[in-house]
């Protein structure tokens, strides 16, 4: 099997047995189909002939286009991930990349609001209008519980347990996670 049949192989296996969501697919083809270049270059078009040092240069060659950190460090993840397949598929004798660390994904601490900044927002929600509860409430809830926009835009009544301090929600792959939530928010 050649390295092309061998990644379709293993993007219907990320999308069938492992679920990932269609965009995070797309993400680790277009990772993929640089490193098959890369590999092309090389002269490369079995599996059984990639190497460590192959994904370390291909690191330092996407490193020296000055091309974003994270979007290198998901590409080795992306090609981590597709050697481990092809070795589990016995087309490596073994996994070069196995002994590869992790990259450090963040090179600087995300910015995040301060709890005044928050305050600010809650205060700027007019008290007249007619949507404040429910202004008032989206705020708190993104605050105290940390969910994302998307999941927060999804919420039903029904997914809210109030006893409990807790709700479910939908996050990234369509993936079902519970969130505890504080009372403030659960007030609002």
């Amino acid at each position: 099997m050649n390295i092309e049949s061998a990644l379709d192989s293993y993007m219907e296996f990320l999308k069938v047995e492992k679920g990932l969501a269609n965009n995070t697919i797309q993400a680790y083809t277009n990772d993929l189909l640089k490193f098959l270049t890369f590999l092309q270059k090389k002269k490369i078009s079995e599996p059984s002939q990639i190497k460590r040092e192959h994904v370390v240069a291909f690191s330092i060659e996407r490193s020296e286009k000055k091309e974003n950190f994270s979007t290198i460090a998901r590409a080795i993840v992306s090609i981590k991930g597709f050697l481990r397949f092809l070795y589990e598929e016995n087309l490596l004798p073994d996994n070069p990349a196995e002994l590869l660390e992790n990259q450090r994904l963040w090179s600087h601490l995300p910015n995040i609001l301060t709890p005044d900044e928050v305050q600010n927002m809650i205060d700027a929600v007019e008290e007249k209008s007619p949507h404040a509860f429910r202004d008032r409430a989206i705020i708190e809830l993104l605050y105290a519980s940390g969910l994302r926009v998307s999941e927060l835009v999804t919420l039903t009544i029904s997914n809210v347990n109030l006893p409990g301090e807790f709700l479910r929600c939908r996050g990234k792959g369509g993936k079902e996670r519970v969130v505890p939530v504080g009372r403030k928010a659960l007030e609002a």
